[in-house]
């Protein structure tokens, strides 16, 4: 039997496979639903792996389980360094959806001040670890891991590359924490505010097609000198639940240089 993902409007997200022995419980409206719309499992933040952590994911999700997806991707590698990326041996999708500061905040007051644990900001093309974490000083976040992403309905031989940092909560005695907004550190990014849930991948999911260090070795931390991809036509002014990077579309550099340079060499 094939099991969903499904938003509180019954669409399909993203096929998930259970867990063994998984129960039903938790909070807000995206669970594993079999093809007869029966619960499996409920889907969490990725900071919900904790007593604490569940509250807080519990009263975010309260506001933000009703949006459409930003994207659907699957992890691709994982930075180690500024230049040197490994492949993630994961077998995960990740369902992002929009987030604000207004939201963090309200779901804080909801959860007697407990913060969510875990953010992430979606970007379109890959930062040095200085660059992410001047753009989160002075917040209550810190830049914990940055990874290269690829949407799961792409069906190009080799994936267009985005990525993904992640952030974490600082601890509260963190002389760095500050309550600057974490919107306008997505923005320095050049990328979008997300709140980033976590799925086993199905047997079928599809793969990036290549290894993200040899796409990376032709792309570099720029992009000047790639050939723009054609522009695409206007986003619907209300995005399904399926549809993949709205606002990546028409002009991503760095994911045409990728996939134009290994077109080449395929």
């Amino acid at each position: 039997m094939a099991y969903y993902a499904w938003d509180s409007a019954h669409e399909p997200v993203q096929p998930v496979t259970p867990a063994a022995g998984s129960t039903v419980s938790g909070f807000g409206a995206y669970y594993a639903w079999d093809s007869a719309h029966e619960p499996v499992v409920p889907i969490s933040g990725l900071g919900a792996d904790s007593e604490e952590g569940k509250v807080a994911d519990e009263a975010l999700r309260a506001r933000i389980d009703d949006r459409a997806p930003v994207a659907v991707v699957g992890e691709w590698a994982i930075q180690k360094t500024d230049n040197q990326w490994a492949d993630t041996p994961k077998e995960t999708a990740l369902t992002l959806l929009p987030l604000t500061d207004e939201d963090l905040n309200q779901a804080r007051q909801a959860a007697f001040g407990l913060e969510t644990r875990v953010i992430g900001v979606l970007h379109k093309t890959p930062k040095r670890a200085a660059d992410q974490a001047l753009a989160f000083a002075g917040t209550p976040y810190e830049p914990s891991l940055a990874l290269a992403v690829y949407s799961l309905t792409d069906t190009r031989r080799v994936a267009l590359p985005y990525f993904l940092t992640l952030a974490t909560l600082r601890d509260i005695t963190d002389e760095e924490r500050g309550n600057h907004s974490v919107a306008r550190a997505a923005r320095s990014l050049g990328g979008a505010l997300v709140y980033v849930i976590s799925l086993p991948a199905t047997p079928n999911q599809r793969r990036p097609g290549a290894r993200f260090q040899e796409v990376f070795d032709r792309i570099g931390l720029s992009a000047a000198d790639a050939p723009p991809l054609p522009r695409a036509p206007a986003p619907a002014p209300a995005p399904t639940s399926m549809s993949l990077l709205p606002w990546f579309l028409g002009g991503t550099l760095v994911a045409g240089a990728a996939w134009w340079a290994l077109r080449r060499k395929g």
